[in-house]
């Protein structure tokens, strides 16, 4: 009897023992999860996962265990089987974390823990620093003080300084923090530094022009020309915020890159009232004003015997030529008069002959030896026989007289028998 129940003992412990070794061998658990890194996202930390291979059953999702002590870690979150990765906001600054990963299928069976990972939580950002005013950077003004306003805020570590070209500013406790710049003329660079405790710096810079200052003028004009085309080349200059429009005689000029300008301006004979002004963009603005006297150049040339000549090179033609009678040429006095731009009448009651001529009148008679020059009676000519006279209806007149009435030099040339005569 006893050997039967021992007997029966003996097989039931074998069946448990075999059933329990097929029981391991069935279901198997998960794979260990490998791959398993960490790394920190501003205060988080995110941790990442390669996904586990099922054993017997269909992984259902991943535990995952957290620690300020590898020997002892804590379940702080379960995921679904198709993610990989968890963030973890609950962490601090300056502190040590272990993380391991598990996973488990849907008979709740675990994997072996994976490898223990662990990262120190620093503050690795600098400050959020924003300049609010001004609201443009990079400009100009004419102000000589300007208000700044920064915005700054640190979340992670607090901010510990705040900075303007190494200058600390009181701090309040504030988001915001105001100061006022003074402005020197020219470049101004303002570095804004903000500092947190972990050591982390933001840098802003803020340039601002200051700009009171007009442009210059660079140009020559004679006080004398010949021309009544004059050319004026000159070069305007700001090295602020540049030329913005340039006048002379308030018409607007054309300026190239540089500032050099290249126009033509209409003389009128006489004094001539030249102003030059010019504006930056900042609206400073410098004028200024110049006289320039223009004479009308002549240069006439008359060939005795011939009846063309020439004024500045422009040939013309005479019905009379000059001649030479007693020693003096005579000229036909219409054509050198109109030749020079003057005025020439005849009074056929009078027999005589006026001229006007810029500011110069001369009234003389045929056959007479005198004349009047703006009223004062003078001789033609120290001979008394030269007067003047008429030829093929012509009136003729010694050229060397009207020359110096008139204020033209003369000279002659007596290989070409010819005679120039030049204004001034």
């Amino acid at each position: 009897m006893k050997r039967g129940i021992i007997l029966i003992l003996i097989v039931f412990a074998l069946v448990l023992f075999n059933s329990s070794a097929l029981s391991k061998d069935i279901f198997k658990p998960p794979s260990k999860v490998e791959g398993v890194k960490v790394q920190q996202i501003g205060l988080k930390v995110k941790i990442e996962w390669n996904m586990a291979i099922p054993g017997d059953y269909p992984i259902a999702g991943y535990e995952i265990f957290r620690g300020t002590d590898k020997l002892n870690l804590r379940s702080i979150a379960k995921v679904e089987r198709n993610i990989t990765s968890f963030v973890d906001y609950n962490v601090f600054l300056n502190e040590t974390y272990y993380y391991s990963v598990s996973a488990f299928d849907d008979k709740n069976n675990y994997s072996e823990a994976s490898d223990i990972v662990s990262i120190t939580v620093v503050d690795k950002n600098p400050p959020d620093l924003v300049i609010l005013e001004p609201e443009d950077n990079n400009f100009y003004t004419k102000e000589a003080e300007i208000d700044l306003l920064v915005g700054v805020r640190d979340y992670e570590s607090g901010l510990k300084d705040l900075k303007v070209n190494g200058e600390k500013i009181n701090r309040c406790g504030c988001s915001t923090f105001r100061k006022t710049l003074k402005l020197k003329e020219g470049r101004n660079e303002f570095i804004i530094e903000a500092t947190d405790h972990a050591g982390n710096t933001s840098v802003k810079k803020l340039i601002i022009y200051k700009d009171t200052t007009p442009p210059e003028i660079d140009i020559f004009i004679p006080d004398e020309v010949y021309n009544e085309n004059l050319v004026l080349k000159g070069r305007v200059t700001d090295n602020l915020s540049g030329i913005k429009i340039l006048k002379i005689n308030g018409i607007i000029i054309e300026v190239d890159n540089n500032g050099s300008f290249d126009t033509i301006l209409l003389l009128k004979e006489g004094r001539n009232k030249i102003t030059i002004e010019t504006i930056d963009n900042m609206e400073n603005k410098v004028e200024k004003t110049f006289y320039v006297t223009y004479i009308n150049y002549i240069e006439i040339k008359i060939f005795v015997g011939k009846r063309h000549f020439y004024v500045n090179d422009k040939v013309g033609k005479m019905d009379v030529p000059p001649l030479i009678i007693n020693g003096r040429t005579f000229v036909p006095v219409r054509f050198i008069v109109e030749g020079i731009g003057g005025k020439i009448s005849w009074n056929r009651i009078e027999r005589s002959v006026e001229i006007v001529y810029k500011n110069k009148s001369l009234k003389f008679w045929i056959g007479k030896e005198f004349a009047l020059v703006n009223g004062k009676r003078i001789l033609i000519d120290e001979d008394l026989k030269i007067k003047p006279f008429i030829i093929n209806g012509r009136t003729m007149l010694p050229v060397r007289f009207i020359a110096e009435v008139l204020n033209f030099s003369i000279s002659w040339n007596p290989f070409e028998r010819s005679i120039t005569l030049k204004y001034p």
